[in-house]
């Protein structure tokens, strides 16, 4: 049986009720409808409790792609490369002034060498507290602090080491640089912003003197040219070359510290900052055989005698040995301004590593009529940059900076800095100072509400004539959540150029992702 109910007569006799009205009007008959065979409904159970909070400030992300690459440059050592990578990040609030971050990614390589080549790399990546206090914010944990000024250069750039594993060719800042364990302070004193940085562990990132890095070009970072990429066929230096880089490091000793100052004065920020921590072009310790094995591919564009060798890539089996590479400490000091002029905006920077008394300088890598050698030296860089956009069709910095070296060897060539063909031609003084003067820019917008968007970042060096740019396309389909497109890399130069050391990196490629 079932009751019935007169539902406009209930929502009249409670609107009457709101409006006073209910006592001037006679009492409905209520009749509830009830289906008795129905199941009774079961309220939905919920987490409650800290339990229940930390279970709703939960957040988890993940974004993963395939890549498929050619080539462009002798393919013989590996026509193709199939690269598959996953991200996965997560963010915890537990409290209102407290959050905690971690991510990590996992990637799968597969070269097309006469053997075939797997190559699998996976790191926790970051992986923090966040703590935010009435007049501080401090991150404890394995982070990645980047001072990133200029978009392009970003030669103050200097606390966290590169990353240089192959990765995504357009990686945001942080997935640029190798984390470390440690904490990172800001806080103000009046109106003066103060940062303070303490890292217990260097970590070099492997493949530090690589060519193939990351794939997009990261300017002002010239020197990882020195050998070809390790990870294709005949590779210069080989696993025990760089079985160094992955030993345990000592934990206290081989810290990082840091600090930063910045304030605005009218329309100007102004900042500096110093670092006292590790150069990322590492000393080189080589037996003499090595050190000319490893110049084999400029040898015959030096002039006069032929350097001798013992070997030659890429059998290379007199190179080898662990301790083959370290790196030393150096002390950078960097400032900074910006100015803001309408939709522009802009920004310069200069940088000095002095080689005086125990501040270390530079360690510049060198080709002698002895082969490959390391040594000190002093450095200052200084860029000039505008940043602006229209939208979001396009957004960017457009950059001129430049980069010298002081005390570098009369007799001796700037390996990946200077053209290589006329070694012994200098002369003069004892030392002198080369200078690598190039154009920048990294770029980037969306169009098509926002469903097609691309990137293009690059260099090309006024000096040494070369050019080094990355660029990709790609376009998210709005109902599959999945994206396509193309990614290409190219480096060229003039025989003995950094972008002609470069050039076995260039690379066309597609790829089909999903995620962020």
């Amino acid at each position: 049986m079932a009751r019935v109910v007169h539902v406009a007569h209930v929502c009249a006799v409670a609107l009457l009720l709101s409006t006073g009205a209910a006592a001037d009007e006679p009492d409905d008959e209520i009749i509830i409808i009830e289906d008795e065979d129905a199941e009774p409904r079961v309220p939905a159970s919920q987490v409650t409790g800290a339990l229940g909070r930390l279970w709703e400030t939960w957040h988890v992300g993940a974004d993963s792609d395939l890549l498929g690459s050619l080539q462009l440059v002798e393919p013989a050592d590996g026509n193709w490369r199939l690269l598959g990578s996953f991200w996965v990040e997560s963010s915890l609030l537990p409290a209102p002034n407290l959050s905690v971050h971690a991510n990590g990614f996992a990637r799968l390589a597969l070269d097309a060498t006469p053997t075939g080549r797997l190559v699998p790399s996976a790191d926790l990546y970051e992986a923090y507290a966040k703590l935010t206090l009435e007049r501080a914010a401090v991150n404890a944990g394995r982070i990645v602090v980047p001072w990133v000024r200029t978009q392009a250069a970003a030669i103050g750039d200097r606390v966290s080491p590169p990353d240089l594993r192959r990765g995504p060719p357009f990686p945001d800042p942080v997935r640029q640089k190798q984390p470390s364990w440690g904490a990172w302070v800001r806080t103000s004193l009046g109106p003066v912003g103060v940062e303070g940085i303490a890292m217990a562990q260097y970590e070099p990132s492997e493949g530090s003197l690589a060519a193939a890095n990351q794939g997009g070009v990261r300017v002002a970072r010239y020197q990882t040219a020195l050998v070809r990429s390790p990870a294709r066929a005949g590779g210069l230096l080989v696993e025990d070359d760089t079985s160094a880089l992955r030993g345990d490091y000592e934990f206290a000793r081989t810290g990082t510290l840091a600090a930063r100052a910045s304030r605005r004065l009218g329309g100007v920020d102004l900042g500096g900052s110093v670092v006292w921590g590790f150069d990322e072009t590492p000393r080189l310790h080589l037996r003499p055989d090595v050190a000319r094995a490893l110049v084999a591919e400029v040898a015959a564009l030096l002039p006069g005698e032929e350097l001798p060798l013992a070997c030659a890539a890429p059998d290379l089996a007199c190179v080898g040995g662990s301790g083959t590479l370290d790196y030393q400490r150096q002390t950078s000091f960097s400032v900074d301004a910006s100015w803001g002029f309408g939709v522009v905006i802009v920004r310069a920077e200069a940088l000095v590593v002095p080689k005086l008394g125990g501040l270390g300088g530079k360690q510049a890598l060198l080709l002698d009529a002895q082969g490959l050698r390391s040594e000190p030296v002093s450095q200052y860089a200084a860029v000039l940059a505008a940043e602006g956009g229209l939208g979001d069709w396009i957004d960017g910095s457009v950059e001129l900076f430049d980069v010298v070296w002081d005390g570098v060897p009369a007799d001796a060539k700037l390996w990946g800095v200077e053209l290589l063909g006329d070694l012994g031609a200098v002369g003069g003084s004892d030392t002198r100072m080369v200078h690598r003067v190039a154009t920048a820019l990294s770029v980037g917008g969306a169009f098509a509400g926002d469903r097609v968007a691309w990137k293009v970042r690059g260099e090309a060096g006024v000096l040494q004539p070369d050019v080094l740019v990355a660029a990709e396309l790609r376009y998210r389909f709005p109902a599959l959540g999945l994206y396509v497109g193309g990614r290409s890399e190219l480096y060229t130069g003039m025989a003995g150029s950094p972008g002609w050391m470069r050039q076995d990196a260039s690379m066309v490629g597609v790829f089909v992702g999903e995620g962020g």
